[in-house]
């Protein structure tokens, strides 16, 4: 039986994960959290100010415990199977995607990503995460996959 997921504690989670990433940026970027409106309708958590030279950029932070396990990141191309609400990855407004996992940080251009998901996504196997009334779908990309994207920087954190 499929697990099912509680968006209240995936929320918890992935505030948790925020924080961590704030943490680890806080001492290269200024780091300005956004209103709830922006997060929802644009897919921008944070922006960043890069402290030298005072580059801005926004970001979307994502966390992924799953791909400790399977070596697989979730790319979510439907949020929400009762409305049709495509997921992050095709809507998202954000320069750059952190994708935490663990103690490392993958950073993408999000418009990279979403250019090679939607080239090269039919290869990945599509999963389903379920909630109470309705399910999110995405692609299970392995991490070893994210190579191939030229924006891609890691970072590591301590554990």
């Amino acid at each position: 039986m499929k697990k099912t997921y509680n968006f209240k504690q995936q929320l918890k989670i992935g505030k948790k994960g925020e924080q961590i990433l704030d943490i680890f940026f806080k001492n290269k970027f200024h780091i300005k959290q956004v209103s709830l409106q922006t997060e929802l309708e644009e897919g921008i958590d944070r922006i960043f100010i890069n402290k030298k030279s005072g580059k801005k950029f926004s970001v979307e932070y994502k966390r992924d415990d799953m791909a400790l396990k399977t070596g697989n990141l979730f790319i979510e191309t439907l949020s929400n199977s009762s409305n049709g609400k495509l997921g992050w990855i095709f809507w998202s407004q954000s320069y750059r995607v952190m994708i935490l996992v663990g103690d490392i940080i993958y950073s993408l251009k999000t418009k990279e990503l979403r250019e090679y998901i939607k080239e090269e996504g039919d290869k990945y196997k599509e999963r389903s995460c379920k909630n109470k009334t309705y399910y999110s779908v995405g692609k299970l990309m392995p991490i070893k996959d994210l190579v191939k994207l030229k924006s891609l920087i890691v970072f590591r954190g301590e554990k």
